[in-house]
């Protein structure tokens, strides 16, 4: 099974993809950018679906770039 997802994993992904806190809030299905700072800073643990997102956009992002 997947590890948890920590907060700084959490920056981490978004940063290295350039998303603002708004647009992966978008991205992961929050209508508010305020969840993406509360996963970030630790005050709201990043549920299992959220990270399974993560993992598949990372997929979607590899298969991409293996097409391109």
């Amino acid at each position: 099974m997947n590890k948890e997802m920590s907060p700084s994993d959490f920056r981490n992904w978004r940063v290295k993809r350039g998303l603002s806190q708004h647009k992966a809030a978008q991205m992961l299905g929050y209508s508010h950018r305020s969840i993406i700072c509360h996963f970030e800073k630790g005050t709201k643990k990043i549920n299992p679906r959220v990270k399974q997102l993560c993992d598949l956009l990372d997929e979607k992002e590899q298969h991409n770039d293996k097409l391109a």
